[in-house]
């Protein structure tokens, strides 16, 4: 062996796995407790872990810049010493060559020109929407539903239509994926990287199935009107990206090659981080046949009001009326006007009703009674007489 080169080898084994991981400056001595530092992850995201160490689990990943709590605690594993810190609530580990103190002088962030993503990796990352529509955040990161204090993902989106109804617009496939899970108000799609991609608020399509392949622009849905889906009362989509079964594991800000529509969305603490921005969709677009909205179903039919039973024709007989005004309550009883009898009892005795009477004062007080229309449910003796 060449003896430069061995003493090369020596001087690594020696300083151990530190000096083979590690492509930051390393740190001489811990932070200080009590103190805020800053993410400086090479252009990357420093993950959080559960536990010290790289088998511990990641429970976010934070962004280039972002600013932590430096908690006590200090462990070395895996060529790497571990800093315990808090970001946003959540506390756990991170290399602490990738922290720099925030008192420190800290060089720019340089943030390199993005490169096509190659691989089985997704390219690009389209707005789950037909070409051409515009959306808007409504939420951004950090708001009341999207935090790690109530189990969310700080770094999901709520999004709703800004040219248009949002109820009802198609809702597409944003990246080529597969159908991980879904359920009558969401879905996740797993996509090539391994990426869970949640959809939610929206009525996926009946023929949407557990581990169908999809490409992107494919329709799997539409979104629900409000008070449906989980909606809180509001038409929109909720958007989010991460590595695990569930939002709450390995949670990813939209960069990258989650930029959305190219757009990235770096992680920040800013309470409803980037609501108000607003995004064209390509989704479909490069297919050269836009994709349209589906049209919102249309209303239900009104009911047609009913009798629970036929009427007599000799004696008298009890019914429920499901409610109606008093000339459907005579077409729901099928029988000839002239034949037929209602009568109801308020309190005050019976009110009679005699659709065929030609004096008004014979049905004032049953007009009087029902001025607003016979409510459902309401308790009738009837009788449809033979002649």
């Amino acid at each position: 062996m060449v003896p430069w080169l061995l003493v090369v080898v020596c001087v690594v084994l020696a300083l151990g796995p530190r000096a083979r991981f590690a492509s930051a400056e390393v740190n001489p001595a811990p932070l200080t407790p009590g103190t805020v530092a800053v993410v400086r992850a090479d252009g990357d995201c420093l993950r959080l872990r559960d536990a010290p160490g790289l088998a511990g689990m990641r429970l976010t990943c934070l962004g280039e810049g972002t600013r932590v709590d430096v908690l006590d605690g200090a462990v070395e594993a895996d060529g790497y010493r571990w800093q315990r810190i808090a970001f946003a609530g959540l506390a756990g580990w991170a290399a602490d060559v990738y922290l720099v103190a925030a008192d420190r002088d800290i060089p720019p962030v340089i943030t390199p020109a993005p490169t096509p993503t190659t691989g089985s990796g997704p390219v690009s990352f389209f707005m789950p929407a037909p070409a051409g529509t515009v959306w808007r955040i409504v939420a951004g990161y950090n708001t009341a539903t999207h935090s790690l204090a109530d189990g969310g993902d700080p770094y999901a989106i709520d999004i709703v239509r800004d040219d248009g109804l949002t109820e009802g617009t198609a809702v597409l496939a944003p990246v080529d994926a597969t159908v991980a899970w879904r359920d009558n108000a969401c879905a996740v799609l797993r996509d090539g990287a391994g990426m869970r991609i949640l959809i939610c608020h929206f009525f996926p399509a009946a023929g949407l199935t557990i581990g169908q392949a999809l490409t992107s622009g494919e329709p799997i849905g539409t979104v629900a009107p409000a008070g449906a889906a989980g909606n809180n009362g509001l038409p929109h989509l909720h958007l989010a990206v991460n590595e695990g079964a569930t939002a709450a594991r390995a949670i990813l800000p939209l960069v990258g090659a989650y930029a959305l529509e190219g757009r990235a969305l770096p992680p920040i603490t800013n309470a409803n981080a980037y609501a108000g921005t607003i995004f064209v969709s390509t989704n479909g677009a490069s297919g050269g046949t836009p994709i349209v909205a589906a049209p919102a179903p249309p209303p239900p039919a009104p009911a047609v009001p009913t009798l629970s039973a036929s009427l007599p024709s000799a004696g008298f007989g009890t019914v429920l009326f499901s409610g109606g005004t008093s000339d459907e309550l005579v077409t729901a009883a099928a029988c000839a006007v002239e034949r037929l009898a209602f009568w109801v009892f308020d309190g005050g005795g019976p009110v009679t009703y005699l659709p065929a009477a030609g004096v008004p004062l014979v049905n004032a007080r049953w007009h009087a009674l029902f001025e607003s229309g016979i409510p459902a449910g309401t308790i009738l003796i009837g009788r449809c007489s033979a002649s």
